[in-house]
Protein backbone atom coordinates (compact mmCIF):
# COMPACT_ATOMS: atom_id res chain seq x y z
CA UNK A 1 0.00 0.00 0.00
CA UNK A 2 1.32 3.58 -0.96
CA UNK A 3 1.47 6.55 1.79
CA UNK A 4 -1.41 8.33 -0.43
CA UNK A 5 -3.52 5.25 0.38
CA UNK A 6 -2.97 4.74 3.98
CA UNK A 7 -3.37 7.92 4.44
CA UNK A 8 -7.14 8.07 2.88
CA UNK A 9 -7.73 4.90 4.59
CA UNK A 10 -6.90 6.51 7.70
CA UNK A 11 -8.93 9.50 7.21
CA UNK A 12 -11.39 8.77 5.43
CA UNK A 13 -14.47 8.95 7.69
CA UNK A 14 -13.29 12.87 8.70
CA UNK A 15 -13.33 14.17 5.30
CA UNK A 16 -15.61 13.86 2.25
CA UNK A 17 -14.10 12.89 -0.85
CA UNK A 18 -14.95 14.92 -3.98
CA UNK A 19 -17.04 13.20 -6.45
CA UNK A 20 -19.70 15.28 -7.90
CA UNK A 21 -22.77 17.03 -6.44
CA UNK A 22 -23.46 19.78 -4.65
CA UNK A 23 -21.08 20.27 -1.57
CA UNK A 24 -21.64 23.19 1.09
CA UNK A 25 -20.02 23.20 4.11
CA UNK A 26 -21.56 23.25 7.50
CA UNK A 27 -21.47 26.69 8.44
CA UNK A 28 -23.17 28.66 5.08
CA UNK A 29 -26.06 25.62 5.24
CA UNK A 30 -26.92 26.43 8.98
CA UNK A 31 -26.74 30.26 7.63
CA UNK A 32 -28.66 29.54 4.92
CA UNK A 33 -31.58 27.47 6.61
CA UNK A 34 -31.49 30.44 9.03
CA UNK A 35 -32.02 33.15 6.77
CA UNK A 36 -34.67 31.11 5.17
CA UNK A 37 -36.62 30.50 8.39
CA UNK A 38 -36.55 34.68 8.85
CA UNK A 39 -34.14 33.95 11.40
CA UNK A 40 -31.71 37.04 11.78
CA UNK A 41 -28.14 36.56 10.40
CA UNK A 42 -25.21 38.73 9.98
CA UNK A 43 -25.57 39.90 6.23
CA UNK A 44 -21.98 40.18 5.70
CA UNK A 45 -21.31 37.27 7.20
CA UNK A 46 -23.75 35.45 4.83
CA UNK A 47 -22.25 37.04 1.66
CA UNK A 48 -18.77 36.12 3.14
CA UNK A 49 -19.49 32.67 3.11
CA UNK A 50 -21.20 32.89 -0.26
CA UNK A 51 -18.18 34.51 -1.55
CA UNK A 52 -15.87 31.49 -0.13
CA UNK A 53 -18.09 29.00 -1.54
CA UNK A 54 -18.15 30.05 -5.05
CA UNK A 55 -14.47 30.08 -5.15
CA UNK A 56 -14.59 26.50 -3.81
CA UNK A 57 -16.88 25.51 -5.98
CA UNK A 58 -15.05 26.84 -8.98
CA UNK A 59 -11.80 25.11 -8.15
CA UNK A 60 -13.85 22.04 -7.53
CA UNK A 61 -15.08 22.02 -10.95
CA UNK A 62 -11.79 22.26 -12.31
CA UNK A 63 -10.03 19.85 -10.01
CA UNK A 64 -12.88 17.31 -11.38
CA UNK A 65 -11.46 18.11 -14.92
CA UNK A 66 -7.59 18.27 -14.40
CA UNK A 67 -6.29 15.98 -11.49
CA UNK A 68 -6.17 12.18 -12.53
CA UNK A 69 -4.75 9.70 -10.35
CA UNK A 70 -5.74 10.84 -6.87
CA UNK A 71 -7.95 12.03 -4.31
CA UNK A 72 -9.18 15.12 -3.73
CA UNK A 73 -10.62 15.59 -0.12
CA UNK A 74 -12.66 19.06 0.22
CA UNK A 75 -13.69 21.10 3.50
CA UNK A 76 -11.21 19.20 6.14
CA UNK A 77 -11.62 20.38 9.85
CA UNK A 78 -9.04 17.83 11.85
CA UNK A 79 -7.96 18.31 15.51
CA UNK A 80 -4.54 17.48 16.26
CA UNK A 81 -3.02 17.94 19.61
CA UNK A 82 -6.06 20.08 20.53
CA UNK A 83 -6.05 22.37 17.62
CA UNK A 84 -8.43 22.72 14.85
CA UNK A 85 -7.16 23.19 11.40
CA UNK A 86 -9.54 23.48 8.37
CA UNK A 87 -8.07 23.24 4.97
CA UNK A 88 -10.72 23.97 1.49
CA UNK A 89 -8.29 21.10 -0.35
CA UNK A 90 -6.25 18.48 0.21
CA UNK A 91 -5.38 16.92 -3.29
CA UNK A 92 -3.81 12.88 -2.37
CA UNK A 93 -1.41 12.19 -5.47
CA UNK A 94 1.09 9.49 -5.50
CA UNK A 95 3.76 10.29 -2.27
CA UNK A 96 2.96 13.49 -1.65
CA UNK A 97 -0.11 16.01 -0.90
CA UNK A 98 -0.77 19.41 -1.67
CA UNK A 99 -3.06 21.68 0.56
CA UNK A 100 -5.23 24.45 -1.25
CA UNK A 101 -6.55 27.16 0.34
CA UNK A 102 -8.85 29.23 -1.77
CA UNK A 103 -9.76 32.90 -1.64
CA UNK A 104 -12.76 34.58 -3.67
CA UNK A 105 -11.94 38.03 -2.27
CA UNK A 106 -13.69 41.03 -4.31
CA UNK A 107 -11.38 43.94 -2.59
CA UNK A 108 -8.00 44.48 -3.16
CA UNK A 109 -5.21 44.29 -1.07
CA UNK A 110 -2.12 45.67 -0.06
CA UNK A 111 0.86 44.03 1.74
CA UNK A 112 2.51 45.88 4.66
CA UNK A 113 5.41 44.26 6.87
CA UNK A 114 4.09 40.93 6.43
CA UNK A 115 0.10 42.15 6.68
CA UNK A 116 -2.55 42.18 4.95
CA UNK A 117 -4.83 44.95 4.58
CA UNK A 118 -8.18 45.33 2.29
CA UNK A 119 -8.16 48.93 0.31
CA UNK A 120 -10.79 50.40 2.62
CA UNK A 121 -8.01 49.78 5.47
CA UNK A 122 -8.96 47.29 7.46
CA UNK A 123 -6.37 44.21 8.24
CA UNK A 124 -7.31 41.17 6.88
CA UNK A 125 -5.71 37.86 8.05
CA UNK A 126 -2.20 36.39 5.58
CA UNK A 127 -3.66 33.60 3.96
CA UNK A 128 -0.21 32.48 3.41
CA UNK A 129 -0.49 32.28 7.62
CA UNK A 130 -2.88 30.41 7.48
CA UNK A 131 -1.63 27.82 4.92
CA UNK A 132 1.84 27.32 6.89
CA UNK A 133 -0.25 26.58 9.65
CA UNK A 134 -2.53 23.97 7.58
CA UNK A 135 0.74 22.53 6.13
CA UNK A 136 2.86 22.45 9.54
CA UNK A 137 -0.06 20.53 11.39
CA UNK A 138 -0.86 18.02 8.37
CA UNK A 139 2.71 17.58 8.35
CA UNK A 140 2.99 17.44 12.34
CA UNK A 141 -0.23 14.23 12.31
CA UNK A 142 1.30 12.63 9.23
CA UNK A 143 4.42 12.18 11.14
CA UNK A 144 2.46 11.11 13.90
CA UNK A 145 1.21 8.20 12.11
CA UNK A 146 4.86 7.23 11.00
CA UNK A 147 3.68 8.61 7.12
CA UNK A 148 6.23 10.86 5.86
CA UNK A 149 5.13 12.66 2.35
CA UNK A 150 5.72 15.76 1.74
CA UNK A 151 3.16 18.41 2.24
CA UNK A 152 2.95 21.17 -0.45
CA UNK A 153 0.43 24.29 -0.15
CA UNK A 154 -0.91 26.72 -2.41
CA UNK A 155 -3.37 29.88 -2.27
CA UNK A 156 -5.72 29.60 -5.16
CA UNK A 157 -7.06 33.07 -5.90
CA UNK A 158 -10.40 32.84 -8.03
CA UNK A 159 -11.77 36.09 -8.15
CA UNK A 160 -9.65 38.08 -11.12
CA UNK A 161 -10.92 41.50 -10.26
CA UNK A 162 -9.14 41.14 -6.71
CA UNK A 163 -5.87 42.84 -6.65
CA UNK A 164 -2.93 42.34 -4.84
Amino acid sequence: MNLCTEFINQNVDSVRLLKGGVFLDHILLEMELLYARGVEVSMNQLAKERKGHAGERMVKESLEKIVEFSYTLSDILREFEGTFVQSDFIIVHFNRLAILEVKNHCRNYELKNDEWYFSNGHKGSNPFHQLDRAKGLLAKFLKSKDICIPVWGYIVRTNEVSKL
